[in-house]
C-alpha cells in the first residue's frame, strides 16, 4: 500500500482558505470554547496564570525547584474540578472545529457542535490509552531498571524512552481528525487509524 508524502505548502493553503470560508463560526466556536474557558481560568484560579514571585538567587537550587513543584501542584490539586472542566470544553471546541473545517457543506454552529460533542467520549478514552501505553512504555523499563540500582543506566534509558516516547506521540496525533472527520467512534480503532495514517510522514510532522 502506497504512503503518501505530506505536502506542507498544500496543507497550510487549504487550511487558511477553509478558515477564510468559515470566519464567523470559527470565531463563535473559539469564543466560546476557548476564550471563554481561559478567561473563567485566569478569574477563579490565577495563581495558575500568575505563580508566586520564584526564590531569592541565592537560594538552594534544589530547594528553589522543589518549592515551586510544591507551588504547582497545590494549585492543580485546588483547581482540578476547573482544570478538568476548561480541558472537556476545548476537546468539544477542537474536535468541533476538525468536524467545520473538513465538511464542505458549511455546517452551522450547532451542526458542528453535535459533532464534537458526540466525538469527545471517543477522543478522550483514546488519549487516556495513548498516554497509558506511553507511560507504561517507559515507566516501567526504567523504574525496573533503577530498582536493580543503575541509576546511571536508568538516565540512560530514559533518555532513549522518551525518545521514543515522542515517535509514539507523533504516530497518535491523528486521533482527533480521525474521530472527529472520519466518524471513527471506537478507540483503540482511532489510535490503529493514526498510526497507519502517520506512517512515512512522522519525521514532517
Amino acid at each position: 500500500m502506497a504512503h503518501h508524502k505530506l505536502d506542507m505548502g498544500k496543507a497550510w493553503t487549504q487550511a487558511t482558505g477553509l478558515i477564510g470560508s468559515n470566519r464567523d463560526t470559527i470565531g463563535a466556536i473559539a469564543g466560546l470554547f476557548f476564550l471563554l474557558p481561559a478567561l473563567a481560568l485566569a478569574l477563579f484560579a490565577p495563581e495558575l496564570a500568575n505563580p508566586e514571585a520564584a526564590p531569592p538567587a541565592s537560594a538552594d537550587p534544589q530547594v528553589a525547584m522543589q518549592a515551586i513543584l510544591d507551588q504547582m501542584t497545590q494549585a492543580y490539586a485546588d483547581n482540578w474540578p476547573l482544570i478538568a472542566a476548561v480541558s472537556v470544553l476545548q476537546f468539544i471546541g477542537s474536535l468541533s472545529l476538525l468536524a467545520l473545517l473538513t465538511d464542505r457543506g458549511r455546517p452551522t454552529v450547532r451542526e458542528a457542535l453535535s459533532n464534537g460533542l458526540g466525538s469527545t467520549p471517543s477522543y478522550f478514552v483514546a488519549q487516556v490509552l495513548a498516554a497509558f501505553a506511553v507511560a507504561l512504555a517507559i515507566g516501567l523499563p526504567v523504574g525496573l531498571i533503577a530498582a536493580a540500582g543503575s541509576p546511571i543506566a536508568a538516565v540512560l534509558v530514559g533518555i532513549v524512552l522518551a525518545v521514543a516516547g515522542v515517535y509514539v506521540f507523533i504516530k497518535f496525533s491523528l486521533i482527533a481528525p480521525v474521530i472527529a472527520i472520519e466518524g471513527v467512534r471506537n478507540p483503540i480503532t482511532a489510535l490503529a487509524r493514526s498510526w497507519r495514517l502517520t506512517k512515512g510522514n512522522s519525521l514532517r510532522i
